[in-house]
């Protein structure tokens, strides 16, 4: 999936994008250099969500780097490891937010 590197810029901010960048996560498309393609799936991540984080940063994102789902992965030098699924991700969004009485 292709998005155009203006978007990209707007929303994980210039340093993250260049840090995906240098690390070879992203690479710009061979037919359109405007848009930029994932070799991994990206997943942002609410820490607050798996953490408390009472007191610390509240802004804080984190952003989570697997493979692709067989066979969709893109120009694998290496085996790949096992990828987390969507579903997977969307479990760790729905965690509880504040303590639990046992």
């Amino acid at each position: 999936l292709a998005r155009p590197v203006g978007e990209l810029r707007r929303v994980v901010g210039e340093e993250c994008l260049d840090a995906m960048e240098s690390l070879g996560l992203l690479a710009s498309s061979p037919v359109n250099s405007s848009l930029l393609l994932s070799h991994v799936q990206l997943f942002p991540l609410d820490p607050h969500a798996i953490h408390s984080t009472h007191g610390e940063r509240e802004d804080l994102t984190l952003i989570l780097a697997t493979d692709w789902c067989p066979p969709c992965s893109l120009s694998l030098r290496e085996e790949p490891v096992m990828y987390i699924g969507p579903d997977s991700i969307g479990l760790v969004n729905h965690a509880p937010r504040d303590p639990v009485a046992n």
